[in-house]
């Protein structure tokens, strides 16, 4: 891979795609029965989708994460998306329907991928994965996840 350039570099990353609306004044369990069932009804099996991630706010938020496979054409699962999230429009309540539901594609790239071990086999690869994830997990914004493959993977969100 040194020897190709950055363009040709094969997805790694599954793409995503996120929902994201607001229903004002409502509690995090109001909106997760009034807003997240009906739409994750919907988007849940859309083509090429392998999981859905989704939070309902104290304040009333509501964010659906849709993760596809990888090598998966984005333009056509946004448009999947849409159309399920425009079928449970009519089960919303009122102000959700009235502000809306945005679909979004959101791209994540890998930043850094990092190697821990030990040269002189003091510390243990559990050792180092505990402490790892001590120190990853404390940071605001990091997330883990369990990989395919069965380790842990750290995701850290950064905000343009």
């Amino acid at each position: 891979m040194y020897t190709l350039p950055v363009a040709e570099y094969p997805n790694i990353v599954p793409p995503t795609i996120q929902v994201t609306t607001n229903y004002p004044g409502a509690s995090a369990a109001t909106v997760a029965n009034t807003v997240a069932i009906p739409i994750e009804q919907q988007v849940n099996g859309v083509q090429g989708s392998i999981y859905l991630d989704s939070t309902s706010g104290s304040d009333g938020s509501y964010t659906l994460t849709v993760t596809f496979g990888v090598g998966t054409e984005l333009n056509t699962s946004l448009s999947l998306v849409q159309n399920a999230v425009n079928s449970a429009m009519a089960q919303l309540p009122r102000p959700v329907q009235d502000q809306g539901v945005n679909v979004k594609k959101v791209t994540t790239n890998i930043l850094l991928m990092e190697s821990l071990y030990s040269d002189d086999n003091r510390f243990s690869g559990t050792y180092l994965s505990k402490a790892s994830s001590a120190c990853l997990t404390s940071r605001k914004g990091t997330q883990l996840r369990q990989a395919s493959s069965g380790y842990p993977v750290y995701i850290i969100a950064l905000q343009r």
